[in-house]
């Protein structure tokens, strides 16, 4: 369905014309409208996706993340002594650790943010 054609039904009409009414709040252009939804729903799905796709690791391997952190520890120390990754090794040791919550909702805020200056 990710992928897919959206649904015609009278509840998803509902729920798009929703949106669309929302988006022709900030503008009166009906395509920049639709751009604004689709961004939208293009970063939940994305990110999404991602949240997804770090379940169905944990249920292929039967490690949850700390576990799969611990298993991959010595190789990613070894990956930082050597020097070859600066930008890789700074965030490993300044970056703070954040919750997909965290992350999605700081990417949200940015593109609400950039949508309200255009």
């Amino acid at each position: 369905m990710l992928g897919s054609r959206p649904a015609l039904g009278p509840h998803s009409l509902r729920q798009m014309d929703y949106a669309l009414a929302v988006a022709e709040s900030l503008t009166a252009d009906p395509t920049w409208a639709a751009n604004v939804i689709g961004l939208i729903g293009d970063y939940v799905l994305g990110a999404v996706s991602r949240e997804l796709a770090e379940l169905e690791a944990q249920r292929r391997t039967g490690q949850n993340e700390d576990e799969w952190r611990a298993s991959v520890a010595p190789y990613i120390r070894e990956v930082v002594e050597s020097g070859a990754y600066p930008h890789f090794t700074r965030g490993v040791v300044e970056a703070r650790d954040q919750s997909f919550t965290e992350q999605f909702t700081f990417g949200l805020e940015r593109i609400l943010n950039g949508i309200s200056t255009d």
